[in-house]
């Protein structure tokens, strides 16, 4: 019988406790986060990215963070949102309990969703009122999105636009080709079907009025009058059953016209915006909900934004959300103005906090040699 090495044995029976970076949260008073010896890697490939990160915010304090771009900037908020634990060390993150962390990337959350659903993300979108996300786009400079809100896409002069391009197809088949009252005819009973038939999608039927369906219709009749009639001299036939055809028309016009409302409205994954628009509906949520949050961590939310306007939403941003403490990856150093402190990561992958003095005009403050 072969004798065991306890030695080894011992040895083996070890825990081993892997590197990691550990995240606590813990409630307190105040909104503070303390790195004690974090080394932070890439999830694969295990390469340093950050070393020795040894550092506490502070509530209130806003930390505009620069370096090299891919230097692993962005993966200091990941490893905070314990997306990435590659590394080492330790980072405390405490909060009161009624605040909660934002966190905000160069692009909103795509979610086949509302805009008052992707505005109020991960709340419910009830939790705000009507004026409230009007107010928060206004602010935002998005003024046309507004019309994307379930309530004013409910409005007739918007649907017109849905129902009009749904029943036109039906219509042009008659176009042209009959008398004027054939086409009144027709018009009617187009109108009567919408005003006692129609039944709007659920995104939009909790809005949708009498006053709103009687506005539609009437719209939709004078439009189809436009549409069908021709003049005596074109000598237009009549349409034997106008009353079935105008049914039919409009049956498949409200089915058409619900679908292009429910993807126009789901506008999560469709809304069509430029890059400069999707940041400014990222301040338009963090604009909404500013009194709930005490961590903000931006990751380059202006990138796509001309330089004014970067400045006008960081300091609107920060005016509604008075005390708050925030972490800003820019790219832009102007922008450290809307700061008190510039955190730099350099390219021997270390951190340098320099506290700023705007009194000085100083704007950009270059931190100690290492």
């Amino acid at each position: 019988m072969t004798k065991r090495n306890s030695s080894t044995f011992n040895t083996s029976a070890e825990e081993t406790v892997p590197d990691f970076i550990y995240v606590d949260h813990y409630n307190g008073d105040e909104t503070s986060i303390a790195f004690k010896d974090v080394t932070i890697k890439t999830p694969l490939e295990k390469t340093t990215l950050i070393k020795d990160i040894n550092l506490t915010i502070r509530n209130g304090e806003r930390i505009g963070l620069t370096g090299p771009n891919g230097a692993g900037k962005s993966t200091i908020f990941r490893a905070m949102a314990e997306l990435n634990s590659a590394g080492s060390g330790h980072i405390g993150i405490t909060l009161p309990d009624d605040k909660k962390i934002f966190i905000a990337a160069q692009e909103i959350r795509k979610t086949p969703t509302t805009l008052p659903g992707m505005l109020a993300y991960p709340n419910r979108a009830d939790a705000y009122t009507h004026e409230q996300y009007e107010q928060c786009l206004d602010e935002a400079g998005l003024p046309e999105v507004k019309v994307h809100l379930p309530w004013n896409a409910a409005k007739p002069k918007v649907l017109f636009e849905i129902f009009k391009a749904n029943l036109d197809p039906q219509l042009n088949k008659y176009a042209g080709k009959m008398k004027p009252d054939c086409a009144r005819d027709m018009a009617r009973a187009i109108e009567k079907i919408i005003y006692k038939k129609l039944e709007v999608s659920e995104l939009i039927s909790d809005h949708f009025t009498d006053e709103y369906r009687g506005s539609l219709a009437k719209k939709l009749k004078e439009h189809a009058i436009e549409t069908l009639s021709c003049n005596e001299d074109q000598k237009g036939k009549g349409l034997i059953f106008p009353g079935h055809s105008a049914r039919n028309a409009t049956r498949k016009a409200i089915v058409n016209a619900n679908n292009s409302i429910e993807n126009w409205i789901l506008q999560g994954h469709k809304m069509r915006l430029s890059g400069g628009q999707q940041q400014k509906l990222i301040f338009a949520r963090m604009f909404l909900q500013a009194d709930e949050v005490g961590l903000l961590l931006l990751d380059e939310v202006t990138a796509a934004l001309k330089e004014e306007t970067a400045h006008e939403l960081y300091g609107k941003l920060f005016e509604k959300a008075k005390g708050v403490t925030a972490i800003s990856i820019i790219h832009n150093d102007a922008l450290l103005r809307h700061h008190t402190h510039h955190l730099e990561l350099h390219e021997d992958k270390h951190l340098t906090l320099t506290k700023l003095d705007h009194d000085n005009n100083d704007p950009v403050p270059q931190p100690p040699e290492m």
